[in-house]
């Protein structure tokens, strides 16, 4: 048997033998409950199961955590993590860096196109409703709305064969 294991079930005995009468000394149970498992042979061709070791770890973890009592608490909590919105309630909360950039920025988003996506056709003209409708997200971070251009500039450059094959691009 595994040493944690059976340390873990002298400890759960343990308690439940302290419930059960305040006035056992412990290493007096602990000594018993010793001699129960040394006893115990050791099959040394189980093989040993690595998903159970996964949960015994999930749930020894399941039984430390604390959990909310209420739903008060449980706010609270929400409100540490970021989940919920701090009082007083401002609408922009979160959004401190987005202060110092300037509104142009997050509307005219068309220059990030102009190293590598094509001046016509059909990728410009879907990369130009992508840009009207970032620019229209108020949500979004200027950083945000960069990475989004960046997937699709991706995107499209690793399906180049493909394009070029279907005569969309030179």
């Amino acid at each position: 048997m595994n040493k944690n294991f059976k340390d873990k079930i002298l400890e759960s005995n343990f308690k439940y033998l302290q419930e059960e009468d305040q006035n056992i000394n412990k290493s007096d149970s602990k000594v018993k409950l010793k001699k129960f498992f040394d006893n115990l042979p050791e099959n040394s061709d189980v093989p040993e199961f690595k998903m159970w070791n996964t949960w015994e770890k999930m749930e020894l973890e399941f039984s430390i955590v604390k959990y909310p009592k209420n739903a008060f608490q449980e706010m609270i909590k929400w409100t540490k993590e970021g989940k919920l919105w701090k009082f007083p309630i401002d609408n922009e909360q979160g959004m401190e860096d987005e202060y110092n950039v300037h509104f142009s920025k997050h509307v005219f988003l068309e220059n990030h196109l102009v190293p590598w996506c094509p001046s016509k056709g059909p990728i410009r003209h879907f990369m130009e409703l992508v840009c009207v409708g970032l620019s229209k997200n108020p949500y979004m971070t200027i950083e945000e709305k960069y990475d989004h251009i960046m997937w699709y500039k991706n995107y499209f450059k690793d399906k180049q064969d493909l394009l070029q094959k279907l005569d969309i691009v030179e």
